[in-house]
């Protein structure tokens, strides 16, 4: 997986965002890595939000389909307090011969009906999160 995401609110500069993936080889163990902050190149105008790019180890077994992804935003390193969370689907192209487009566009329009989008407040800021588990 892959996933670059840009805060929408202010983000507190120790927090940690950790990412959680659907794992294809064992479900009940999700692949959890930490988000990586980029910054904008030398010449390059500074970006408005922030923004975060997920990248997970290698996955040999990864099929097309969604793949359902969470991110948790912890207040620092030790991740013992959420500031908030963010709920959401990968869209995976890989094997598409198995996988036709009709397919994959009914999928993304049945999870967009399911999504509802709430704000929670963290430390002064607003957070958009999807819905809980």
């Amino acid at each position: 997986y892959s996933w670059l995401v840009e805060a929408r609110r202010e983000i507190p500069r120790n927090a940690v965002i950790e990412a959680e993936l659907h794992n294809p080889t064992d479900f009940a163990k999700p692949i959890k890595v930490n988000a990586i902050e980029l910054q904008a190149q030398e010449g390059e105008a500074p970006w408005s939000n922030r923004r975060f790019y997920v990248l997970s180890p290698r996955l040999e077994t990864l099929t097309c389909g969604l793949h359902p992804v969470k991110l948790t935003l912890f207040k620092d390193e030790s991740k013992t307090a959420i500031l908030g969370t963010h709920e959401n689907a990968i869209l995976s192209r890989i094997n598409t011969q198995y996988c036709m487009k009709d397919e994959f566009m009914a999928k993304m329009r049945d999870a967009a009906k399911n999504v509802e989008w709430k704000s929670v407040k963290a430390e002064g800021s607003a957070i958009q999160t999807g819905p809980e588990s």
